[in-house]
């Protein structure tokens, strides 16, 4: 890797207007929300002065203030360590993205969600590209907002799609994958790899999967990217981290940067040999459709008792009072309400206690 020029990072940010952080910020749906919930809070605030109820507005107007400005804080910030980032990378001759809607990546968190959108990268010559990235979930009172940092780099031959699916980010044990993958799927890792991380390959790929996955690359995996998810489809590689990354920090980009350069020498060199028995040709470097893509599936289950219990509560709230008597129709909802939403905090730990049990064995 060649070298690089850090003094634009390691100078102090350069001044940003509040113009120019308010039109990188306009559009996002976090801003939107936070400034229309921060607006209601104040107005509410200044109704509670009206009627002289002051503890209560004292309340809303600093509540109010602060939900208006963290996210001007924020996208002023960011506009700052953008602004850097676009000095160092003109210094470098590297290309800087920035808010760019949609990428048509085939990592497994660019299929994922809506309102996608690579916040900042740094997408170097002969290296990779490395970023943050934003997309939702949902829709309404249901919408969340998932950022993460995202390595991206190319290797010579297509391979067939497998995850590293690292086992520290995960939560009570639950991977924190956009998609559940077909448990079949899943291959058992030599030593102490599998205490580490989770590898998938399709099915009918597992000695392909161990052929690239050799004792040598995993060790290197532990090494550099053992809080990170790693993805291999078709010619190339992505590394995801649950939060985002300080690109502008220069020690942390260096670090990140000889992170992709020696995992990357050890992929290559392994994959460079690689040839899917399924193509009769080496020189087509293809993977056949089998190995392509890894399966998904949906946890039906859960969602069908979630829609059950859902239901009934419907019934006994709304439709109850309707057709008998409306006292107990509303207090068979109110018990409804409440069975309903003590069974799912129940439910949900069944799950995290047959995930365990299941690994156990």
């Amino acid at each position: 890797m060649r070298a690089l020029d850090y003094s634009a990072l390691e100078q102090p940010s350069p001044s940003v207007g509040w113009k120019e952080a308010l039109n990188q910020q306009l559009y996002s749906g976090y801003a939107a929300f936070a400034a229309i919930f921060g607006i209601a809070l104040v107005m509410s605030g200044f109704m509670m002065v009206i009627r002289q109820d002051f503890s209560i507005a004292v309340i809303n107007l600093l509540f109010g203030l602060g939900v208006i400005a963290v996210p001007l804080w924020r996208a002023k910030k960011q506009a700052a360590h953008n602004a850097q980032l676009l000095l160092f990378a003109a210094a470098n001759g590297i290309e800087f993205l920035s808010r760019q809607k949609a990428p048509m990546y085939a990592g497994i968190f660019f299929q994922a969600g809506h309102s996608r959108e690579i916040q900042a990268a740094l997408r170097i010559p002969e290296v990779g590209e490395v970023g943050n990235y934003h997309y939702e979930t949902g829709s309404g009172k249901n919408r969340a907002t998932h950022e993460i940092g995202y390595i991206r780099f190319t290797l010579t031959r297509r391979v067939p799609h497998m995850l590293l699916d690292a086992k520290a980010n995960n939560v009570f044990g639950l991977s924190n994958m956009p998609f559940a993958l077909e448990k079949s799927q899943k291959l058992e890792l030599e030593g102490d790899f599998g205490t580490y991380f989770t590898l998938y390959a399709p099915k009918g790929y597992e000695r392909d999967a161990l052929y690239i996955w050799t004792p040598d690359v995993m060790a290197s995996a532990v090494d550099e990217a053992a809080v990170w998810d790693v993805e291999c489809v078709d010619d190339e590689v992505y590394m995801y981290s649950s939060s985002t990354f300080h690109l502008a920090d220069p020690a942390a980009l260096r670090s990140m940067l000889g992170r992709i350069e020696r995992l990357q020498h050890q992929l290559e060199a392994q994959a460079d040999y690689y040839k899917d028995a399924a193509v009769p040709s080496r020189a087509a470097n293809i993977v056949a459709q089998g190995g392509a893509r890894l399966k998904t599936k949906r946890p039906w289950v859960v969602a069908a008792i979630f829609a059950s219990l859902v239901a009934v509560q419907f019934f006994a709230t709304f439709v109850a009072p309707l057709t008998a008597d409306p006292i107990k129709g509303v207090q068979a909802g109110a018990f409804t309400f409440i069975i309903a939403s003590s069974l799912l905090p129940i439910l949900l730990l069944v799950i995290v206690f047959l995930k365990l049990r299941r690994k156990k064995k």
